[in-house]
């Protein structure tokens, strides 16, 4: 998935979601809000936000970010949650 108007040139380290909540999760469409609610809380720590803020401000020179992510399912992950994440900072 991409944040349209955004780019950064090499990979970044983006949070990824604990193993209990991914074990949890298991891509089941019906855990999707559940799973989007709880993955949001655990980006609230300060070197996760940090590092949200970090990607998303990057200088402006930059006009895209790929988030790359190895679900088969492309409507239900983390790159989903972080794309709208994204894009709601770019926009703020």
């Amino acid at each position: 998935q991409e944040v349209e108007g955004l780019r950064f040139p090499f990979p970044t380290p983006l949070p990824v979601t604990g193993t209990e909540l991914r074990k949890w999760f298991h891509h089941d469409p019906e855990r999707w809000i559940e799973f989007s609610r709880r993955y949001k809380e655990e980006l609230k720590t300060p070197s996760l936000r940090k590092a949200i803020a970090d990607t998303v401000h990057a200088p402006r020179k930059h006009s895209k970010i790929t988030l790359i992510y190895a679900a088969k399912d492309t409507e239900h992950n983390e790159a989903v949650v972080l794309n709208t994440i994204f894009k709601r900072k770019a926009a703020a």
